[in-house]
């Protein structure tokens, strides 16, 4: 772990570790939708696991990043990446007014990541 840490704290760039927070916190959702509940163990570790690594990440990366702008960009991020899992995965349907509000977000994103 403190071999993982030093990577994590040397040479990693911020914006990977933010992609990588997004991913596993992203991950972790999905687990949490297959855990059903708590009743399917192995959703419940694999959540666990990436909830985990994505705290971490998003940890390192607020060392080289400021905490508003990074915690807003992968707060949204994230919630788009779940929607398009739902989309895609799940067969969620998308409306007028949801695909608006994804458009906002999307648009708010790439706003606070051209800073």
């Amino acid at each position: 772990m403190l071999v993982l840490c030093k990577i994590f704290k040397s040479i990693m760039p911020a914006k990977l570790l933010l992609l990588g927070a997004i991913i596993f916190e992203a991950l972790g959702i999905v687990m949490m939708k297959e855990a059903h509940g708590l009743t399917v163990w192995w959703a419940v570790v694999l959540m666990a696991v990436f909830f985990v690594i994505s705290f971490v990440c998003f940890t390192f990366c607020l060392r080289k990043r400021e905490v508003a702008v990074t915690y807003a960009i992968w707060s949204a991020s994230g919630a788009v990446l779940i929607f398009l899992i739902g989309l895609f995965f799940y067969k969620e349907v998308i409306t007028i007014p949801i695909a608006i509000c994804l458009a906002l977000i999307i648009l708010g994103v790439l706003i606070l990541g051209s800073k």
